[in-house]
């Protein structure tokens, strides 16, 4: 199974005042193709930093990180930014869709933004999409309440092969519960990404 992400001996620290505060001290890890992983851990113990750093949003001050084999921690923020438009989604509990257009246009709108994808590629991949969720009677509708949820995840789900879920958003579903939630992200991977990270508080 292809390596997708590679940490080796991340560190970060942060200066605050004359103390230097150590937010990850050496964390390695390699996340392999279509593995769903959960970043666990109490208040303060590095998981939002290590997930700046997973979403090429920061650097580390040591260590490597590799994503798809590309060195990231040497890159510019110009350079990350590009890196994190093609392969990176974040995916949070509020819903970042546009009421007055159709499911299918909501689902298209990131593809617009690589030059890529073809209009009909894009078209084609949002139909799919939608159907896969069991949306493919609403692709010309307009956002209606009860598919909200689905909607709000699929733009990302077909645009991006990393999805990072730092708020746990399918609990927003109202058919999902917390026993069931990894379940439900397993299943729609199928439909694109190649790796979901969760960030859960312990």
């Amino acid at each position: 199974m292809k390596k997708v992400i590679e940490i080796q001996n991340i560190k970060r620290n942060f200066q605050v005042g004359d103390e230097t505060v150590h937010a990850l001290r050496g964390v390695s890890f390699n996340i392999n193709e279509g593995e769903f992983v959960t970043i666990m851990g109490t208040s303060g113990s590095g998981k939002s930093t290590l997930l700046n750093i997973l979403g090429c949003l920061d650097t580390p001050t040591s260590g490597e990180y590799l994503l798809d084999d590309i060195p990231v921690r040497t890159m510019s923020k110009p350079q990350r930014a590009v890196l994190r438009n093609r392969k990176i989604g974040f995916v949070f509990q509020s819903y970042n869709l546009l009421p007055k257009t159709t499911a299918v246009e909501n689902v298209e709108l990131p593809l617009m933004y690589n030059s890529a994808v073809s209009a009909s590629e894009r078209r084609r991949r949002a139909i799919e999409s939608l159907q896969a969720v069991g949306l493919g009677d609403r692709l010309v509708v307009k956002v209606h309440s009860d598919d909200i949820f689905l909607l709000s995840f699929l733009p990302d789900f077909i645009h991006y092969e990393i999805l990072f879920c730092p708020d746990r958003p399918a609990l927003r579903y109202r058919n999902i519960h917390k026993g069931e939630e990894i379940q439900w992200y397993t299943h729609y991977i199928d439909i694109n990404p190649r790796v979901i990270i969760s960030l859960l508080r312990h």
